[in-house]
Protein backbone atom coordinates (compact mmCIF):
# COMPACT_ATOMS: atom_id res chain seq x y z
CA UNK A 1 0.00 0.00 0.00
CA UNK A 2 2.85 2.41 0.81
CA UNK A 3 4.31 1.74 -2.65
CA UNK A 4 0.99 2.63 -4.30
CA UNK A 5 0.84 5.92 -2.43
CA UNK A 6 4.27 6.84 -3.79
CA UNK A 7 3.30 5.96 -7.34
CA UNK A 8 0.10 7.94 -7.66
CA UNK A 9 1.51 11.49 -7.94
CA UNK A 10 4.17 10.48 -10.49
CA UNK A 11 2.19 9.16 -13.43
CA UNK A 12 -0.54 11.62 -14.36
CA UNK A 13 -2.17 10.78 -17.67
CA UNK A 14 -5.26 12.63 -18.84
CA UNK A 15 -6.29 11.79 -22.39
CA UNK A 16 -4.09 14.51 -23.92
CA UNK A 17 -1.49 14.80 -21.17
CA UNK A 18 -0.01 11.37 -21.98
CA UNK A 19 1.99 13.19 -24.67
CA UNK A 20 4.08 14.88 -21.98
CA UNK A 21 7.84 14.10 -21.89
CA UNK A 22 7.86 12.78 -18.30
CA UNK A 23 7.26 9.12 -17.62
CA UNK A 24 6.24 7.18 -14.52
CA UNK A 25 8.36 4.81 -12.49
CA UNK A 26 10.02 1.82 -14.12
CA UNK A 27 7.61 -1.10 -14.64
CA UNK A 28 4.60 0.94 -13.53
CA UNK A 29 1.14 0.25 -14.97
CA UNK A 30 -1.85 2.59 -15.14
CA UNK A 31 -5.33 1.48 -16.21
CA UNK A 32 -8.82 2.95 -16.10
CA UNK A 33 -12.05 3.86 -17.91
CA UNK A 34 -13.07 7.22 -19.39
CA UNK A 35 -16.18 8.91 -20.76
CA UNK A 36 -16.14 11.77 -23.31
CA UNK A 37 -19.03 13.96 -24.43
CA UNK A 38 -18.80 16.19 -27.52
CA UNK A 39 -21.27 18.61 -29.08
CA UNK A 40 -21.44 21.23 -31.80
CA UNK A 41 -24.32 23.28 -33.23
CA UNK A 42 -23.04 23.87 -36.75
CA UNK A 43 -20.26 22.95 -39.15
CA UNK A 44 -18.10 25.41 -41.05
CA UNK A 45 -19.11 24.00 -44.43
CA UNK A 46 -20.71 24.79 -47.78
CA UNK A 47 -24.09 23.57 -49.01
CA UNK A 48 -27.37 22.72 -47.30
CA UNK A 49 -27.91 20.17 -44.56
CA UNK A 50 -25.84 21.78 -41.78
CA UNK A 51 -27.08 20.27 -38.49
CA UNK A 52 -25.85 19.85 -34.93
CA UNK A 53 -24.34 16.63 -33.63
CA UNK A 54 -23.20 15.03 -30.40
CA UNK A 55 -21.06 12.08 -29.38
CA UNK A 56 -20.89 9.87 -26.31
CA UNK A 57 -17.60 7.99 -26.17
CA UNK A 58 -16.88 5.26 -23.60
CA UNK A 59 -13.49 3.61 -23.44
CA UNK A 60 -10.58 2.29 -21.43
CA UNK A 61 -6.89 3.15 -21.45
CA UNK A 62 -3.70 1.41 -20.40
CA UNK A 63 -0.13 2.64 -20.10
CA UNK A 64 3.17 1.17 -19.00
CA UNK A 65 6.65 2.59 -18.34
CA UNK A 66 9.68 0.44 -19.07
CA UNK A 67 13.28 0.83 -18.04
CA UNK A 68 12.56 3.97 -17.62
CA UNK A 69 13.09 5.49 -21.08
CA UNK A 70 10.13 3.84 -22.83
CA UNK A 71 6.44 4.62 -22.41
CA UNK A 72 3.54 2.66 -23.94
CA UNK A 73 -0.05 3.93 -24.07
CA UNK A 74 -3.13 2.27 -25.57
CA UNK A 75 -6.85 2.99 -25.60
CA UNK A 76 -9.97 1.50 -27.15
CA UNK A 77 -13.45 3.00 -27.16
CA UNK A 78 -17.05 2.86 -28.39
CA UNK A 79 -18.94 5.88 -29.76
CA UNK A 80 -22.59 6.87 -30.07
CA UNK A 81 -23.61 9.89 -32.19
CA UNK A 82 -26.78 11.35 -33.65
CA UNK A 83 -26.27 9.23 -36.77
CA UNK A 84 -24.45 6.22 -35.32
CA UNK A 85 -25.61 3.86 -32.60
CA UNK A 86 -23.03 2.59 -30.12
CA UNK A 87 -20.27 1.03 -32.19
CA UNK A 88 -16.56 0.40 -32.03
CA UNK A 89 -14.82 3.70 -32.69
CA UNK A 90 -11.04 3.40 -32.38
CA UNK A 91 -8.09 1.40 -31.13
CA UNK A 92 -4.90 3.40 -30.54
CA UNK A 93 -1.30 2.58 -29.60
CA UNK A 94 1.33 5.21 -28.72
CA UNK A 95 5.00 4.35 -28.10
CA UNK A 96 7.26 7.08 -26.71
CA UNK A 97 10.99 7.14 -25.95
CA UNK A 98 12.99 9.68 -23.92
CA UNK A 99 16.22 11.30 -25.14
CA UNK A 100 16.74 14.02 -22.51
CA UNK A 101 15.47 14.27 -18.93
CA UNK A 102 15.55 17.55 -17.00
CA UNK A 103 14.77 15.67 -13.76
CA UNK A 104 18.26 14.10 -13.82
CA UNK A 105 20.13 17.22 -14.91
CA UNK A 106 19.47 17.84 -18.59
CA UNK A 107 18.35 21.32 -19.63
CA UNK A 108 14.93 20.06 -20.81
CA UNK A 109 13.06 16.79 -21.26
CA UNK A 110 12.73 15.65 -24.86
CA UNK A 111 10.85 12.65 -26.25
CA UNK A 112 9.83 11.27 -29.63
CA UNK A 113 6.99 8.85 -30.27
CA UNK A 114 5.00 6.96 -32.87
CA UNK A 115 1.22 6.64 -32.74
CA UNK A 116 -0.88 4.14 -34.68
CA UNK A 117 -4.69 4.11 -34.74
CA UNK A 118 -7.33 1.93 -36.37
CA UNK A 119 -10.75 3.55 -36.92
CA UNK A 120 -13.89 1.78 -38.04
CA UNK A 121 -15.51 2.72 -41.34
CA UNK A 122 -18.69 3.75 -39.49
CA UNK A 123 -16.84 6.18 -37.19
CA UNK A 124 -14.81 7.58 -40.11
CA UNK A 125 -18.05 8.97 -41.60
CA UNK A 126 -18.91 10.99 -38.47
CA UNK A 127 -17.64 14.59 -38.47
CA UNK A 128 -17.70 14.73 -34.69
CA UNK A 129 -15.29 11.80 -34.23
CA UNK A 130 -12.40 13.59 -36.00
CA UNK A 131 -10.88 10.80 -38.13
CA UNK A 132 -8.93 11.05 -41.38
CA UNK A 133 -8.74 7.41 -42.45
CA UNK A 134 -9.21 3.85 -41.27
CA UNK A 135 -5.45 3.60 -40.57
CA UNK A 136 -3.62 6.59 -39.10
CA UNK A 137 0.06 7.14 -38.25
CA UNK A 138 1.56 10.07 -36.32
CA UNK A 139 5.14 10.99 -35.45
CA UNK A 140 5.42 13.02 -32.23
CA UNK A 141 8.13 15.13 -30.61
CA UNK A 142 7.71 16.77 -27.20
CA UNK A 143 9.87 19.13 -25.18
CA UNK A 144 9.20 20.25 -21.62
CA UNK A 145 10.64 21.84 -18.49
CA UNK A 146 9.80 21.02 -14.88
CA UNK A 147 10.32 23.14 -11.74
CA UNK A 148 10.49 21.30 -8.44
CA UNK A 149 10.94 21.83 -4.71
CA UNK A 150 12.94 18.96 -3.25
CA UNK A 151 11.49 15.76 -4.83
CA UNK A 152 8.09 17.16 -5.84
CA UNK A 153 7.45 19.07 -9.04
CA UNK A 154 5.37 22.23 -8.62
CA UNK A 155 5.07 23.66 -12.12
CA UNK A 156 5.86 22.31 -15.56
CA UNK A 157 5.07 23.02 -19.17
CA UNK A 158 5.51 21.16 -22.43
CA UNK A 159 4.89 21.43 -26.16
CA UNK A 160 4.06 18.40 -28.30
CA UNK A 161 4.14 18.62 -32.11
CA UNK A 162 3.09 15.87 -34.50
CA UNK A 163 2.76 15.12 -38.21
CA UNK A 164 0.46 12.40 -39.48
CA UNK A 165 -0.66 10.44 -42.51
CA UNK A 166 -3.53 8.01 -43.10
CA UNK A 167 -4.42 5.36 -45.67
CA UNK A 168 -6.22 8.09 -47.62
CA UNK A 169 -6.03 11.84 -48.08
CA UNK A 170 -3.17 14.20 -47.29
CA UNK A 171 -0.87 14.70 -44.26
CA UNK A 172 -1.75 16.84 -41.25
CA UNK A 173 -0.06 18.58 -38.35
CA UNK A 174 -1.03 18.73 -34.66
CA UNK A 175 0.11 20.74 -31.69
CA UNK A 176 -0.54 20.55 -27.93
CA UNK A 177 0.66 23.16 -25.40
CA UNK A 178 0.17 22.49 -21.68
CA UNK A 179 1.03 24.21 -18.41
CA UNK A 180 0.54 22.11 -15.26
CA UNK A 181 0.49 22.95 -11.55
CA UNK A 182 0.87 20.48 -8.68
CA UNK A 183 -0.72 21.38 -5.33
CA UNK A 184 0.46 19.21 -2.41
CA UNK A 185 0.82 16.12 -4.63
CA UNK A 186 -2.96 15.81 -4.35
CA UNK A 187 -4.54 18.33 -6.75
CA UNK A 188 -3.29 18.83 -10.29
CA UNK A 189 -4.37 21.62 -12.65
CA UNK A 190 -3.57 22.19 -16.33
CA UNK A 191 -4.14 24.87 -18.96
CA UNK A 192 -4.30 23.38 -22.46
CA UNK A 193 -4.30 24.54 -26.07
CA UNK A 194 -4.45 22.21 -29.06
CA UNK A 195 -4.63 22.61 -32.81
CA UNK A 196 -5.10 20.32 -35.81
CA UNK A 197 -4.33 21.46 -39.38
CA UNK A 198 -5.12 19.39 -42.44
CA UNK A 199 -3.03 19.96 -45.57
CA UNK A 200 -5.77 18.94 -48.01
CA UNK A 201 -7.19 21.11 -50.79
CA UNK A 202 -10.91 20.43 -50.48
CA UNK A 203 -13.74 22.23 -48.69
CA UNK A 204 -16.14 20.54 -46.29
CA UNK A 205 -19.58 20.23 -47.88
CA UNK A 206 -22.72 19.52 -45.87
CA UNK A 207 -24.67 18.31 -48.92
CA UNK A 208 -22.28 15.44 -49.70
CA UNK A 209 -21.48 12.23 -47.79
CA UNK A 210 -18.66 12.77 -45.32
CA UNK A 211 -15.68 10.42 -45.75
CA UNK A 212 -13.25 11.75 -43.16
CA UNK A 213 -11.02 14.81 -42.83
CA UNK A 214 -8.18 13.35 -44.91
CA UNK A 215 -8.66 15.48 -48.05
CA UNK A 216 -9.89 18.68 -46.35
CA UNK A 217 -8.09 21.97 -45.76
CA UNK A 218 -9.32 22.07 -42.16
CA UNK A 219 -8.04 23.99 -39.15
CA UNK A 220 -9.05 24.33 -35.53
CA UNK A 221 -7.87 25.79 -32.23
CA UNK A 222 -9.25 24.56 -28.90
CA UNK A 223 -8.56 25.86 -25.40
CA UNK A 224 -8.99 23.62 -22.38
CA UNK A 225 -8.67 22.99 -18.67
CA UNK A 226 -7.90 19.80 -16.75
CA UNK A 227 -8.15 18.89 -13.08
CA UNK A 228 -7.00 15.68 -11.40
CA UNK A 229 -7.36 14.55 -7.81
CA UNK A 230 -5.24 11.84 -6.21
CA UNK A 231 -7.37 9.72 -3.87
CA UNK A 232 -4.40 7.68 -2.66
CA UNK A 233 -5.11 3.95 -2.84
CA UNK A 234 -8.40 4.65 -4.65
CA UNK A 235 -6.61 5.99 -7.71
CA UNK A 236 -6.71 9.22 -9.66
CA UNK A 237 -9.96 10.99 -10.65
CA UNK A 238 -10.05 13.73 -13.24
CA UNK A 239 -11.94 15.91 -15.70
CA UNK A 240 -10.68 17.50 -18.91
CA UNK A 241 -12.62 20.01 -21.02
CA UNK A 242 -12.14 21.92 -24.29
CA UNK A 243 -13.98 24.64 -26.20
CA UNK A 244 -13.25 25.52 -29.81
CA UNK A 245 -12.29 29.15 -30.46
CA UNK A 246 -11.43 29.02 -34.19
CA UNK A 247 -12.22 26.58 -36.99
CA UNK A 248 -12.30 26.13 -40.77
CA UNK A 249 -13.94 23.19 -42.56
CA UNK A 250 -14.59 21.84 -39.08
CA UNK A 251 -17.28 22.04 -36.36
CA UNK A 252 -17.92 25.60 -35.12
CA UNK A 253 -17.28 26.17 -31.39
CA UNK A 254 -17.25 22.46 -30.47
CA UNK A 255 -17.51 21.55 -26.80
CA UNK A 256 -15.87 18.51 -25.23
CA UNK A 257 -15.36 17.17 -21.72
CA UNK A 258 -13.93 13.92 -20.41
CA UNK A 259 -14.31 12.19 -17.06
CA UNK A 260 -11.76 9.54 -16.18
CA UNK A 261 -10.38 7.34 -13.43
CA UNK A 262 -6.86 5.88 -13.27
CA UNK A 263 -5.38 3.19 -11.03
CA UNK A 264 -1.61 2.74 -10.69
CA UNK A 265 0.32 -0.34 -9.67
CA UNK A 266 3.91 -1.49 -10.07
CA UNK A 267 5.81 -4.74 -10.35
Amino acid sequence: MRYLLLLLPLSLCALDLHYNPWFGRDKEFEVGPYYTFRHYDRLDCEGDGNTSDYANIIGASFNFTWAPDWFFYSQVDLADTRHLNFNLNQWLLFVNTKWCDDIVGDCVSFTTGLQFAINTNHSLRQEILYHTGEWEFELHAAVGKEYAIFENWIFRGFLDLAVGIADRGTPWGKGLLAFEYNMYDCHYFALLARSWIGFGDQTLRCDQPFKGYGSLAHQNLDLGLAYQWSACEWGLFGIEGYIGVASKNYPKIPLEFTLFWRYNFGI
